[in-house]
C-alpha cells in the first residue's frame, strides 16, 4: 500500500529546499508594520471577548470562521496590490486545500513544544513564559517560514501560501480554552486574523517583525489582558 501524500510532503516540504519566499529580515515600513500589527492586535482581542462572553461561542464561532476565510481571501485578492500581492486563482485556491490537505495537520507537531518546554521552565509562571516568547518564536518558524514556503513550492502562489497557511496556523488552536473552558471555536478566529496580517508582515518586511508582533501579543495575552479584564 503506497500513501501518495507521503511522496507529496517530501517533494515539497520546504526543510530540504535551499530558498526561501519569505525573508528573514526586509527593508521596513514603520508606518505600514504598525498598522499591520495595530489592526490584529484590536480585531482579534474584540472578537475574542465577544465571543467568549457569549454563551452561543461555539456555534457562533464555527459560523464565523469560514465567513472570516471568505473576508480574508476576498480583501488580499482586491486590495493586496497595495503590497505587492496578485489577484487569487480561486479554483486553484480550493483544488490546493483538497489536494494538499496535509498541509492543514504537518504543522500540528508545535502544539507539543510547549510540553517539551516545560521540561526545562520548571519556574511557577512556567505556562506564561513559555507562551509569551518561546511558543510564538517556533510558531513563526512553522507557519511564517516553513508553511509559506511548503505551499508555495506546491501552488507557485504566494497568495494562496498566505491564506492555506494562515489556516493552518488558526487550526492549531483549536484545543485551546477560554477563560475556564473550551474556546477553540474562539480560538481559531482570534489566531486567523493576527495569523493574516502577521503573513503579509512576514512576506513583505520578514520574518524578524512579524515574529516580534507576535511574542508582543503573546505577552499581551498572557500577562496584562487578564489583569484588565479582573479590574
Amino acid at each position: 500500500m503506497t500513501f501518495t501524500f507521503i511522496n507529496d510532503i517530501i517533494s515539497n516540504f520546504w526543510f530540504f529546499q535551499t530558498e526561501s519566499v519569505v525573508p528573514i529580515f526586509q527593508e521596513w515600513s514603520t508606518i505600514m508594520i504598525l498598522i499591520l500589527f495595530i489592526i490584529p492586535f484590536v480585531l482579534a482581542f474584540v472578537i475574542d471577548q465577544v465571543l467568549h462572553k457569549s454563551k452561543f461561542h461555539i456555534v457562533i464561532g464555527l459560523i464565523l470562521y469560514p465567513i472570516l476565510i471568505v473576508a480574508f481571501t476576498w480583501l488580499l485578492s482586491n486590495f493586496g496590490y497595495i503590497f505587492g500581492f496578485s489577484s487569487i486563482d480561486f479554483n486553484l485556491l480550493i483544488n490546493t486545500a483538497i489536494k494538499y490537505w496535509w498541509v492543514f495537520v504537518l504543522f500540528w507537531p508545535v502544539v507539543g513544544f510547549r510540553l517539551i518546554m516545560k521540561l526545562f521552565i520548571k519556574e511557577e509562571n512556567a505556562d506564561k513564559i513559555i507562551g509569551s516568547v518561546p511558543v510564538p518564536i517556533f510558531e513563526e518558524l512553522a507557519f511564517r517560514l516553513l508553511a509559506i514556503n511548503t505551499i508555495f513550492l506546491i501552488t507557485k502562489s504566494i497568495e494562496i501560501s498566505l491564506i492555506l497557511s494562515t489556516i493552518a496556523f488558526s487550526l492549531i488552536h483549536l484545543p485551546n480554552k477560554s477563560g475556564d473552558r473550551w474556546g477553540g471555536p474562539v480560538k481559531i478566529n482570534a489566531t486567523l486574523v493576527m495569523g493574516f496580517f502577521w503573513g503579509i508582515i512576514a512576506i513583505k518586511y520578514g520574518l524578524i517583525f512579524s515574529t516580534i508582533a507576535h511574542i508582543i501579543q503573546n505577552i499581551f495575552g498572557v500577562f496584562i489582558m487578564p489583569k484588565i479584564l479582573k479590574e
